[in-house]
């Protein structure tokens, strides 16, 4: 047993100095403006039958002005031990210190010191906070754009950025200008895997996910009783076209496709808390305001995920006004519907505004669209618009093009990775293969990162509760029945599957977030029915289903063979869903597992066609924001997609779900204007209803991901991030990503 001692010590504060400027008069110093800069670094290592041990560090500091001066930085240092459970402070340092022409006083320093523990590293993770400098006296340019402007085709730099750009700070150091970034997709459903290169909202969530950030929106106040949210956006930004980008662009998509009945029937309920829908309004060509009849607390957790192909805020009116029925002449848009793959003009403009499938349409994003996911390659290219920079003044990106090849079969993906033909990709990328990543790291010039998803768990099981609303297929009652789900998660061998699927490197528990976490509902639930007992699950299911084939599978009442029909589409189930299929069988319970192209299992999904999904999920940190696995709010809420219509008609159309199906989506409007504290309570709340009704069973938790990554790509962290609330690997500023020349 390792030996802790505990020793504080005193705090010791200095006063605030007061220096002399240039012209030897005194001035108090004050703050005009904050920065804050988080580096976070986590330190973990693996002891023989015990748990890991993490030090964490966490270096924050703010940037504060001097009147006539640059600066002044408060650093604090905070270091975690986590032994056997326990987590213990090693140390602690907070100095700030002000420099003022080529001096540094120390105005305050804070030490304790609490446990020294002796530490051996094994992983190094170092994420930052994007931070918003003044703008560089002089810009730079991409080679490619540089000739452009050189031959009068493209205005020079200066005049394609916002008055205020946004400055992304970079992982390693500043880049350099080129190369083609290659990856790989599945298909025309893959449009995630485009998305998460690119997300410019008016809003991003930070790189960790802990905050949001400005993005094409400068800056932003809340109003007192968090009612009103004014946003106000970058003078001078344009279109990748060249077109100004305004406020004009926001209310195009507010007037015209959000409250277009034609497009949208119901208004999105991020858009309506409680059913009341919001006011958008012009202030200004660079002002926006958001108002809502009662107080709206995560609105801007909501508004960080309404992006250029999530609900679709940020769109080109100019553009797009010429396939809309509101500004179109008819005859022309009638041809237009004629020309195309479609039947109206809104299922023609619903896929227009999709980027990945339209390469003609402006984006503000950091590339833009040269093809199509219809194509064999999806390529895009920098766009010369892009409204951020690094801190040294140089336009982002770096790279100049990502090309994907199509790839249908996941397993040739993992190959061409090994081969060292793809560039830096997560997506896909199997931890089965992930030995052979490590085998072949030298021949492919590569190295294999890894990707957390904190509070996700890799390996599922959802029972959709809307399925077969009539009941006209006997296996719709057992879905339903809360006895025989709960039967089914002990049944399960989890340690088993860990070691096979995992190489014992995952945790097990239900759907939850970190223990840390103020959702966390506690042990009780977080680890609800995961514990392997197969006769308890015997007994539970023998007073439900007592009769058995002649090769032991349970009958239906009707005496027909019980057999529960579930699907997959994304990578890894192979590893674990026919593990689980054998617990279940030996149990009694017979089951088919079915892989499905993704787009035809969203389909099924949006139909209401299928049983049970084996997948993996997560985002429940945005428990209120992102409740596509917690409640069956939207059409392809696995645990009931046949409720939607319901609930986003708020009671107009569709079948309301009863019981604690419902109390879900209660505390999912009654968390929309509460407080911090009250939400926490609430989301507690819908963690034991989940876990004790168990619509998904939980399997494996928190493993990491492969990623392959080319050694002579710079500024990729050394462990990535992999959420799509967070659109990874966008998070981590794919922009500032570079091929070392």
């Amino acid at each position: 047993m390792r030996k802790l001692t505990l020793a504080l010590f005193a705090i010791v504060v200095f006063s605030m100095f007061l220096v002399a400027c240039a012209a030897g008069e005194s001035e108090v110093i004050t703050v005009t403006k904050e920065v804050v800069v988080e580096k976070e670094v986590i330190k973990e290592v693996k002891v023989p039958g015990e748990t890991i041990i993490v030090e964490k560090e966490i270096v924050k500091e703010v940037e504060v002005k001097v009147p006539g001066e640059t600066v002044i930085v408060e650093k604090e240092v905070v270091k975690e031990v986590k032994v056997k459970g326990e987590t213990v402070i090693v140390e602690k340092v907070v100095v700030k210190e002000v420099k003022v022409k080529g001096e540094t006083v120390i105005v305050e320093k804070e030490v304790v010191k609490e446990v020294e523990v002796e530490k051996v590293v094994v992983v190094e993770v170092i994420t930052e906070v994007p931070v918003a400098l003044a703008r560089p006296f002089q810009f730079s340019e991409a080679p490619m754009l540089a000739k452009l402007v050189k031959a009068g085709t493209l205005p020079p730099v200066e005049q394609r950025l916002p008055v205020n750009p946004l400055v992304q700070p970079v992982h390693e150091e500043i880049g350099q200008y080129g190369g083609t970034w290659r990856r790989t997709f599945r298909g025309t459903a893959d449009g995630a895997n485009m998305m998460r290169m690119w997300h410019a909202g008016l809003i991003n969530f930070s790189e960790d996910g802990s905050h949001v950030v400005p993005y094409a929106a400068e800056s932003w106040t809340v109003s007192d009783d968090l009612r009103v949210y004014t946003f106000r956006l970058r003078t001078n930004h344009k279109w990748s076209d060249g077109e100004p980008f305004n406020a004009d662009d926001i209310m195009f998509w507010y007037n015209d496709i959000a409250l277009n009945k034609d497009l949208n029937p119901n208004v999105a309920s991020w858009l309506a808390p409680n059913g009341n829908v919001g006011l958008v309004t012009k202030i200004d060509d660079v002002t926006v305001r958001f108002s809502f009849e009662e107080p709206y607390g995560v609105f801007l957790e909501w508004f960080a995920q309404r992006d250029h192909v999530v609900s679709g805020i940020v769109q080109p009116a100019h553009y797009l006004k010429q396939f809309h029925a509101s500004y179109a002449d008819k005859a022309t848009l009638d041809k237009l519907v004629a020309d195309s793959a479609f039947e109206t003009w809104t299922a023609m403009f619903n896929d227009i505004i999709r980027k990945e499938r339209n390469a003609d349409i402006p984006s503000l994003d950091n590339w833009i669209s040269r093809t199509t996911t219809r194509d064999q390659q999806y390529i895009m290219e920098r766009n010369p618009y892009y409204f951020a920079v690094d801190t040294a003044g140089n336009q982002l990106p770096y790279i100049d093009r990502i090309v994907m090849d199509l790839i249908e079969d996941t397993e040739v993906m993992n190959l061409k990775a090994m081969a060292g033909e793809v560039d830096m990709q997560c997506r896909f990328m199997k931890f089965s293969n992930y030995p052979l990543f490590k085998q072949n790291e030298d021949k492919g010039d590569y190295r294999t990162a890894l990707a957390f998803r904190d509070g996700a768990l890799t390996a599922t099981i959802v029972f959709n509760q809307s399925y077969d609303f009539d009941a006209k297929d006997p296996v719709s009652e057992w879905l339903r029945n809360k006895t025989f789900r709960q039967a089914l998660s002990i049944a399960i061998d989890r340690d088993r599957i860990n070691e096979l699927a995992y190489l014992g490197l995952g945790t097990m528990s239900q759907q939850t977030v970190p223990k840390d976490h103020p959702y966390y509902p506690g042990d009780e639930y977080a680890l609800r029915y995961i514990e392997y007992n197969p006769n308890l699950a015997n007994q539970m299911l023998d007073e439900i289903l007592p009769k058995k084939d002649t090769d032991g599978n349970r009958l239906l009442p009707n005496g027909e063979t019980l057999i529960l029909q579930a699907e997959w589409w994304s990578a890894g189930v192979d590893l674990w869903g026919p593990l689980v299929q054998e617990d279940w069988t030996a149990v009694g319970i017979k089951s088919n597992l079915k892989e499905q192209q993704r787009g035809l299992f969203y389909d099924r999904i949006r139909s209401n066609e299928f049983q049970i999904e084996f997948s993996g999920q997560g985002g429940w940190m945005f428990l209120f924001t992102y409740p596509y696995w917690t409640a069956p709010w939207h059409n392809v809420s696995r645990m009931g997609p046949g409720f939607a219509e319901w609930y986003q008609s708020r009671g107009a159309k569709g079948t309301a779900p009863t019981g604690n199906l419902l109390r879900t989506l209660e505390i999912l409007d009654e968390a929309q204007g509460a407080t911090p504290a009250e939400r926490a309570e609430l989301a507690r709340e819908n963690f034991r209803i989940l876990n004790e009704e168990l619509y998904t069973i939980g399997v494996i938790a928190k493993t990491p991901g492969p990623c392959v990554v080319k050694n002579n790509m710079g500024n990729v962290p050394q462990v990535l991030i992999n959420e799509w609330t967070q659109r990874s690997p966008g998070n981590h500023r794919t922009e500032t990503f570079f091929f070392k020349q």
